[in-house]
């Protein structure tokens, strides 16, 4: 929990730079050698309080990024004129061997609700996406799992054509939000879908997995700067 009145998600690029200033400046050069980032962060408002979801997908990351900050009191961001206080913390712990779990032994849901509490967009060929296109988040959701999870990389084009033709966007509630980044507006899509899954049900359960890893893996492009943090329900 954050304590600061003028603190908005429009800091999130800055609160990712205090991250790098808080990790080791080794394991900073490394991340940028990196195609799949281990981390994502994002800032939300619930029930009032400003909420800093910082998520990290290794070992390696949650030593490098997580275990600084139980040791962070305060910090300052937009030139060091806004001092924030880091206040209650929370640590969840999810394994790859639970996501599994549940793929194999809960009965897969038909219909799936993702929130996108952060401004989400995609980048293809070059150009921007600002609407949810179900390639483009089944697709970058089974990059960043193979990636993280099975150490491999590339994806089963026959799956992800598979998983496109057997589910659609059923009903939406959206709006475009403009995202600031590095003196840029980048325009992105928050609210919800629902998603009906008219395949099998190992699909259901394979979609869930995936979302399921999307709420620590952020969907679509910068991530790491606050933008693409979904919630499955």
């Amino acid at each position: 929990e954050l304590e600061c009145d003028k603190l908005s998600y429009h800091q999130s690029s800055n609160l990712h730079g205090v991250l790098m200033k808080t990790m080791d400046t080794e394991y900073a050069g490394y991340l940028h050698t990196l195609q799949v980032n281990p981390f994502s962060q994002s800032l939300i408002v619930k029930d009032g309080k400003k909420i800093w979801n910082v998520n990290t997908l290794d070992r390696l990351a949650y030593e490098q990024i997580i275990l600084p900050l139980f040791k962070l009191k305060e910090f300052k961001v937009k030139n060091d004129k806004m001092t924030v206080k880091l206040g209650p913390m929370e640590l969840i712990e999810s394994s790859a061997e639970e996501l599994l779990e549940e793929l194999y032994q809960v009965e897969g849901e038909p219909f799936l609700r993702i929130f996108f509490d952060t401004p989400t967009a995609f980048k293809q060929r070059g150009s921007y996406i600002n609407y949810p296109d179900l390639r483009l988040i089944y697709q970058g959701l089974m990059n960043r799992y193979n990636t993280i999870v099975e150490g491999i990389e590339g994806l089963d084009e026959e799956v992800l054509e598979s998983l496109v033709s057997n589910s659609t966007v059923t009903d939406y509630h959206l709006r475009t939000v403009k995202f600031p980044l590095e003196g840029i507006r980048i325009t992105g899509f928050q609210g919800d879908i629902r998603i009906h899954v008219k395949g099998p049900d190992a699909m259901a359960r394979y979609l869930r997995m995936l979302f399921r890893f999307g709420e620590y893996a952020g969907i679509g492009i910068k991530t790491g700067l606050g933008m693409g943090s979904i919630r499955l329900r």
